[in-house]
């Protein structure tokens, strides 16, 4: 009975540890995936602080698809997604959001370079007092020549966060 108890006990150790390498693999795996998404997401942010129409343009893959709570917008070339950047860019300038950051809540692989990143990103004025924060999900494609694109934009809540911020701008 002693060994049968021992050879359980055994098991279980053993089990535990496997368990415990497979997350160690895995929250690894989950780490190397996060350091390409920051780097990306770092230059994302910084594009869009200096407003470089063509840095911009080259973050997204065209048809880019944009879903907000309105509905879906879709733009299949330059010139209505530059349009769409810029009406963007100057709603940041009407409640004088100056700098942005952002939190990455999660990861998702959805297929063989495919992603799924979930952002909270939050904007600040220039006395760097938060403004709003909003919530928004990118499917992001990897390329074969390195780096990746914006394939579509879920806009969780932004549209309502920012009329509140241009609506606190023109009360005060």
């Amino acid at each position: 009975m002693i060994q049968l108890i021992l050879a359980m006990t055994a098991c279980l150790v053993l089990a535990g540890c496997e368990k415990r390498a497979v997350l160690s693999t895995h929250n690894q795996a989950i780490q190397q995936e996060s350091q390409w998404v920051e780097t990306f997401f770092q230059d994302y942010a910084e594009v869009f602080r200096s407003k470089s129409r063509t840095r911009l343009l080259a973050k997204f893959c065209l048809p880019l698809t944009f879903l907000t709570k309105t509905g879906p917008i879709v733009f299949q070339d330059e010139e209505h997604l530059s349009a769409n950047l810029d009406a963007l860019l100057r709603r940041y300038e009407q409640i004088e959001a100056v700098d942005w950051k952002y939190t990455i809540k999660d990861v998702r692989t959805l297929g063989s370079g495919i992603y799924l990143v979930e952002i909270e990103w939050r904007f600040f004025d220039p006395h760097n007092e938060l403004l709003y924060a909003c919530d928004t999900s990118y499917f992001l494609a990897v390329e074969a020549k390195g780096g990746a694109k914006v394939m579509a934009i879920i806009a969780h809540n932004e549209i309502e966060r920012y009329e509140q911020a241009l609506k606190r701008k023109k009360d005060v």
